[in-house]
């Protein structure tokens, strides 16, 4: 059954040439720096406040630091994707941290109540990792999150971490595309691949890795580390296998296939 939403709870992203041209008419370099790895915003000016833009349905909103419709300036960058990256869909009640940091593929969903932690992200404190920082943009991608991906009520997400020479850093949580993440389960894994299904009140341990097309059963724990193979069935606490998916599994329309139809039910 399709979850029951508050009319007008959700923002959906929207091209970014879009918004620029009707409603900030930003310089070229400012949109330049909105799509790379570590995107930013221009202050906001007296001319800026309260700016009107038109919302995917053609009615008027205000992007000002102080409406109810976002709840920082920051904020504006969630909204803010590559052309190719839009449909997403974020309640207004979810709690996203760190918008800089995260990457939504495109007509993803993430629920009210959820919480995205992607202020915890690797930083370049020191030499070493300043060099290895400018090697690979995506050290300031603390979350990745892939197309047709729902994350549901309360469900948190959080990359995971380790220590590396006694230092405590983090690394990118990788979710695939037309992955489901249940009701308050909590992700903490290093990567989650394409159609993989996690139930309710689960816990997905740090560094843990789930193949494709696996499912996680409601209430499973997921070791720390642990490597879930693909077409697997998980459940238990800790996770053990106890059963197999089908070849087919998370095909739409089929067992797993629901990813499409949940995002036509939001609106």
């Amino acid at each position: 059954m399709p979850p029951k939403v508050a009319k007008g709870e959700y923002i959906e992203t929207v091209p970014a040439e879009m918004v620029l041209a009707q409603a900030f008419a930003w310089p070229a370099q400012a949109t330049a720096s909105m799509f790379s790895p570590t995107p930013t915003l221009p202050p906001p000016s007296s001319s800026l406040l309260g700016s009107p833009s038109l919302s995917p349905k053609g009615k008027p909103f205000s992007f000002s630091p102080t409406t109810t419709d976002l709840r920082t300036w920051e904020d504006l960058s969630i909204l803010l994707t590559p052309p190719k990256e839009t449909g997403n869909k974020i309640s207004r009640r979810s709690q996203i941290h760190g918008t800089h940091h995260i990457s939504l593929g495109g007509k993803s969903i993430i629920m009210a109540d959820a919480v995205v932690r992607g202020d915890l992200f690797r930083s370049s404190s020191s030499s070493s990792s300043q060099s290895q920082s400018s090697s690979s943009g995506n050290n300031n991608i603390a979350i990745n999150i892939g197309r047709y991906t729902f994350i549901s009520r309360s469900a948190i997400l959080r990359p995971p971490s380790r220590l590396t020479r006694g230092v405590h850093t983090y690394t990118t949580l990788h979710i695939g595309s037309h992955v489901f993440v249940g009701e308050r389960s909590v992700v903490e894994a290093a990567k989650v691949e394409d159609n993989v299904t996690i139930g309710k009140d689960c816990v997905i341990g740090s560094m843990a890795i789930l193949k494709e097309r696996c499912q996680v059963l409601d209430g499973c724990v997921v070791p720390a580390g642990m490597v879930v193979p693909s077409h697997c069935v998980v459940g238990g606490q800790p996770a053990r296998i106890v059963g197999d998916t089908a070849i087919a599994y998370g095909v739409e329309g089929l067992e797993g296939g629901l990813s499409r139809e949940r995002y036509r039910s939001i609106r």
